[in-house]
């Protein structure tokens, strides 16, 4: 029966310092978990704070070439060069489809893609991750009009 006891004994102390290492280890992964969330929620803020300073950025380079676009400083002389060529072609692409239209009599409703062109787009396109991307001072909006069955 010694030998039953010790078992028992031995089984028991095994349990315990199984629990207290349990005990432990989840203690430890809480901490982590707690620490893991606050870097997530830090590099949300820093998320934040970047998209903050691109819209910003954004607003300042619209700005400068409202202002400084006839007469730019050497430094941005070449990038301010790079927006005029594409209002240009733009403008000039604008240019041919009306004269398409007016050489073929073709309607606004004879155009089965309807194109909306803004040359210089709204305040809130600097808020939009797409229309970087682009060229700042032109945004070209395409959408398809459904295909009607007949």
């Amino acid at each position: 029966m010694a030998k039953f006891d010790d078992i028992k004994r031995q089984t028991a102390d095994t349990a315990e310092m199984i629990a207290g290492k349990s005990i432990q280890l989840a203690k430890k992964a809480a901490e982590k978990t707690k620490q893991l969330a606050r870097i997530t929620v830090l590099k949300a803020e820093i998320l934040a704070e970047k998209d903050a300073i691109r819209r910003a950025y954004c607003k300042l380079g619209k700005l400068y070439y409202e202002i400084h676009g006839k007469e730019p400083a050497e430094p941005m002389a070449e990038t301010v060069g790079l927006i005029d060529e594409s209002l240009k072609r733009v403008q000039e692409m604008l240019d041919k489809i009306e004269e398409i239209k007016s050489e073929n009599k073709i309607t606004e409703e004879d155009v089965e893609v309807e194109i909306n062109i803004e040359i210089i787009p709204e305040e809130q396109e600097c808020d939009n991750e797409d229309a970087l991307n682009k060229t700042d001072e032109q945004s070209t909006v395409i959408e398809e009009e459904p295909e009607n069955p007949v």
